[in-house]
């Protein structure tokens, strides 16, 4: 057990790829952007739209649908956007229905209750608190930061400073678990909390730290290795 973790009180984690598998919704989702874009006069060859995606990942830009629609739609880029929203909501999209729990999701929550207090930092809708609740796991956090709902949204590090005043927590005696190294791990890094990056998701997992700013203090290939990597009891 790392030295560090005797003095950690308060665990956040990420949602998305962290928590739950959101790859469908990411597919649902960009799907949606595809055809809006030939509807707005920027038709685009899907091998042309993915390579796009794929090079926004590589370079870890903070938002990578508005770096697909700002090189592909230009000054326009404000309108897609406007109306990808529209018409999320028009059609009731359910991205939070697609979202599963990571397996061992709920016996790792259990596990960290027992030790540390359980918040979440995460860029979502408000929605997301009712599948969490779907899937039984929100009795375990007492601390909530939800982009839409707290107005900022990572790598904005005034989402971490959110939801440490909520908790009354110091950055030194907090932890942050995420998958991305650029919207997680480098801005709680920045406050001065102890971070563990998950490599999840299709997009992130294979992704390499750049600078030392996004080295996380542990990585780990999965959820379920977060209780033995923070040397908890009985954690195997």
């Amino acid at each position: 057990m790392p030295d560090w973790v005797s003095r950690i009180k308060l665990v956040f984690f990420d949602i998305g790829s962290t928590l739950v598998n959101d790859d469908e919704v990411t597919l649902k989702y960009y799907a949606t952007l595809f055809n809006l874009l030939s509807h707005w006069g920027h038709p685009v060859t899907a091998e042309i739209f993915w390579e796009v995606r794929q090079a926004a990942i590589r370079h870890q830009l903070p938002s990578v649908s508005a770096a697909v629609v700002q090189f592909l739609c230009g000054e326009n880029k404000e309108l897609v956007f406007k109306e990808l929203y529209r018409t999320l909501r028009a059609n009731g999209h359910p991205w939070e229905e697609l979202m599963t729990l990571q397996p061992g999701a709920r016996e790792v929550l259990e596990s960290l209750g027992n030790r540390f207090s359980l918040g979440v930092i995460a860029n979502q809708r408000r929605e997301i608190s009712r599948r969490l609740e779907e899937l039984e796991v929100t009795r375990f956090f007492k601390v909530w930061a939800i982009s839409e709902v707290v107005r900022i949204a990572k790598p904005d590090p005034g989402i971490f400073r959110h939801a440490l005043e909520k908790a009354g927590c110091k950055p030194c005696d907090a932890l942050y678990v995420g998958d991305r190294l650029d919207n997680d791990i480098q801005p709680a890094k920045a406050l001065g909390m102890r971070t563990v990056r998950i490599r999840a998701g299709k997009d992130q997992a294979h992704l390499e730290p750049e600078t030392p700013e996004q080295t996380p203090d542990i990585q780990i290939n999965a959820l379920t290795e977060l209780p033995q990597a923070l040397g908890l009891p009985g954690a195997r």
